[in-house]
């Protein structure tokens, strides 16, 4: 998703609060407050990317804003947040975006996953899912009962029910991580 100017505080809003349908965010505006994001820290995904553009001649306040927005970002403890600064001013570059969200696609996974209960008519068997592109170099299922798995949608039988947190970690060919949670609560 990308926003340039006033159009930056729809794509934070918007792209922050729905990451499993914004890949990722490409913000160029000249203020930012926080105020005006009241819902999205809740909703954040660390693994989101977000690149926020600068220009080497932007005035003065408007590089402190992106820088503001950058700060704010990684105190929501975003690990894919990078400023880039470009040669300019405040005009729109869209090949800047389209060059980051390429990369992004190359780079990193994008992950969508979930849990089908009740498999087989057993109620302690679930079915894992996982859509991952690109295609992924590792994947490692923790079912957070000290069971593990390296299939990409395995399926699991647990020996008891509760509530079970559930993590899934993806390495792409390029070794980088990204990594999804999800809570299953079982019972008999």
């Amino acid at each position: 998703m990308v926003g340039w100017s006033g159009g930056g505080y729809a794509v934070y809003y918007t792209g922050l609060r729905h990451p499993k349908v914004f890949r990722a965010l490409s913000v160029r505006m000249g203020s930012f407050d926080a105020r005006f994001l009241p819902d999205v820290q809740e909703r954040i995904d660390p693994y989101q990317p977000v690149l926020i553009t600068i220009a080497s001649n932007d005035l003065p306040g408007i590089s402190l804003q992106c820088r503001k927005a950058y700060d704010w970002l990684k105190e929501q403890g975003m690990d894919r947040v990078r400023i880039k600064e470009i040669a300019g001013t405040h005009q729109r570059r869209p090949e800047v975006a389209f060059d980051f969200l390429r990369e992004v696609t190359q780079d990193y996974s994008f992950i969508r996953i979930n849990a089908v209960k009740d498999i087989g008519g057993d109620p302690l068997t679930v079915q894992f899912y996982a859509a991952i592109d690109p295609k992924p170099g590792a994947v490692i299922w923790d079912f957070g009962d000290g069971e593990v798995s390296h299939e990409v949608s395995p399926q699991h039988q647990y020996a008891k029910a509760g509530t079970y947190e559930v993590k899934l970690t993806v390495v792409n060919p390029k070794a980088a991580k990204t990594e999804r949670t999800l809570r299953v609560t079982l019972s008999k």
